[in-house]
């Protein structure tokens, strides 16, 4: 009932926002708030908002800066046309925590645009390819959104060392289907804990993964990249 009545009132502020105001955070009982900030209204839902099946392993997120199993999973190649993925060394209990997602961040779309399109046309001379479309390349490959549209991890240059595991690694797998073996949660952070050192994550918002199975052997780790990764790309899905 909570949940339902923060969504509401979400709703009403929002309209409310785009009318009289720029900016707006707001703090409610049991650790749920609102914000509205350049066009993005942001729901926290209260603390403890995950199921409390004590099965749920994954309901727990380590402290930011929280390195990923590397010795528990290495990258090579599928053999397939996914090219490079990430693959248990050995078995891997449900709820194991694969890593946060790693990247530049990058703080608007226009910013983004400009930096895909860069991308592209480097990726056009170096496989002698003339192209102007992003899904034609790997430019987007590696990009997360961090709160809907506007604050974005570009993870392309972590994913180019595959010598050391990264979540930047996992291939895409539908929802639903038995490939798929990992979850992610957007989290965020303490308002004290905004850096992790390196300067890679100065962003209310991280990514955290962990597996959603029981995980084999030489099996591959994957997760859904969600519908709009695919959009405009549906032939290329794998």
């Amino acid at each position: 009932m909570y949940v339902h009545y923060l969504s509401a009132l979400a709703c009403i502020i929002f309209i409310l926002s785009i009318r009289y105001c720029e900016a707006l955070n707001l703090t409610f009982p049991g650790g749920a708030g609102l914000s509205y900030q350049n066009g993005v209204l942001r729901i926290k839902l209260p603390t403890g908002g995950r199921s409390k099946d004590p099965k749920a392993l994954f309901d727990k997120i380590p402290p930011i800066g929280t390195p990923p199993p590397t010795e528990l999973i290495q990258v090579k190649d599928t053999g397939t046309v996914k090219g490079y993925g990430a693959f248990a060394k050995s078995p891997l209990p449900r709820g194991t925590f694969l890593g946060f997602y790693e990247g530049d961040l990058v703080q608007s779309r226009e910013c983004l645009d400009r930096l895909i399109d860069r991308r592209v046309k480097e990726w056009s001379l170096n496989h002698d390819k003339v192209t102007t479309k992003k899904e034609s390349s790997p430019a987007m490959d590696y990009v997360m959104s961090l709160d809907g549209g506007m604050t974005f991890l570009d993870g392309y240059a972590r994913a180019m060392n595959r010598s050391v595991f990264s979540p930047v690694h996992l291939n895409h797998a539908d929802k639903g289907t038995p490939a798929c073996n990992c979850v992610r949660f957007l989290e965020q952070k303490p308002e004290n804990d905004q850096k992790d050192g390196h300067g890679k994550w100065d962003s209310s918002y991280t990514v955290a993964f962990f597996t959603s199975r029981d995980i084999e052997e030489n099996e591959e780790l994957c997760f859904d990249y969600g519908f709009n990764f695919w959009k405009g790309r549906e032939k290329e899905k794998v």
